[in-house]
This record gives C-alpha cells, structure tokens and sequence, in this order.
C-alpha cells in the first residue's frame, strides 16, 4: 500500500466501511477505470498467517463460481505475501443485524422480501452444490429499496448431496436427546392447544 496516495494496485482507498478480526471492507475506486468496488483486504497481521490467505482464497474461488442477483458479485482477487484482497461489487447498504437495531419497524415490513431473496440465493447455491454454512444477520446486506446480497462465502464447502444428506440425517438422529423430545413434545402442545383456542373462538365467532 503506498501511504501517501492510499493505493493497493490499481485500487484506491476511498472509505472503510467495516473491520473484522482479520480483514477490513473498504470502499475503493479503480485508478484505472474509474469504478466504485468494495475490497475485502486482509489486515498486516493476518497476512502472515498461511490459513488466512487459504481461507480468503477459498473464498474468493467461492464467489467466482457464482452468479445470481441476491448474491454479491465478485470481480477479481489478489492473494500473495505482501497483499490480500477481493474486488466484488460495492453494494451500499447495511446488514440486516445493523437494521433490526436501528429500525425494528422497517425491517418486519420488508422481511418477506427479505427472506426471498436469501432463499432464492441459497436455492441457487444448493442447485450448484454449495452450502454457505454461515447465514446470519451479518451476512445479509439490505438496502432501503429492499434489494439483497448475501456475503461472505469463506466457511462454503462443496458437496455431494446424497452423501451429505445420508450423513447429516444419520447424525441428527443420534444427536437428539431425550430431553430434546420432551421439549418439542411440549413445543406441539402448545401449539395444538392454541391452534384449538383460535379455532374455537372463531367457530362461536
């Protein structure tokens, strides 16, 4: 990165939109094209841990196998021994974790939408064989028009999904509890109890 000029390549740092643990999202424009993109740059200190730089290239394979609306487009990715980085599309927006916060109303008016978008997403990830195995507030960017991006792909294995859903159903099967019954038992009669009440009243209604 020159200092004086806050380049990384062709890339020049406008606006750092969030930091994380091992990376910061800053909002950057190409010297060259002139564009506006968000680069995913790995912090000095994680850049001499080996399982960082595979981990971000992991997911930067990830996102470049992948094209849908509701997911954040990837454009280019740098990974050596002095910088770490993907280029994806700069999506202003916030996270749907920041949204609840700050406009509790808002967000239950759009969560239809919302949740479409996510699912269509993931819908699409499952159909190529991926799984993000990271879905959470954090990783869904919402806009005030209701537009959505799911990000961050770095914990997304591939499968095979007949052998995946072999084991997965074996293993829940022996990891439920009997507690774990008792609860859900409980859990339905609670609902049958109120499905019964509503119906009720709506009957002498």
């Amino acid at each position: 990165m020159s200092q004086g000029e806050l380049t990384i390549d062709d890339y020049e740092l406008v606006n750092c939109i969030a930091t994380g643990n091992v990376s910061q999202v800053w909002e950057v424009r190409g010297v060259t094209s002139g564009k506006s993109y968000a680069m995913k740059l790995l912090l000095p200190e994680a850049l001499t841990d080996n399982e960082q730089k595979r981990t971000m290239r992991h997911e930067a394979s990830v996102m470049s196998k992948l094209e849908h609306p509701n997911i954040v487009q990837f454009v280019e990715s740098h990974i050596a021994r002095k910088q770490a980085y993907i280029i994806m599309e700069l999506f202003r927006s916030v996270n749907l974790k920041a949204l609840l916060r700050s406009d509790l109303h808002a967000t239950h008016l759009r969560i239809k939408r919302v949740m479409e978008c996510v699912t269509q997403a993931l819908a699409y990830m499952h159909e190529s064989k991926w799984i993000h195995k990271d879905v959470k507030p954090d990783n869904i960017l919402v806009t005030k028009g209701g537009e959505v991006r799911v990000i961050d792909f770095s914990l997304a294995p591939k499968v095979c999904w007949s052998s995946y859903i072999q084991i997965s159903s074996m293993m829940t099967f022996f990891s439920v509890s009997k507690s774990s019954f008792r609860k859900a038992g409980r859990m339905m009669s609670a609902r049958i109890s109120i499905a019964r009440s509503w119906y009720s009243g709506s009957t002498v209604a």
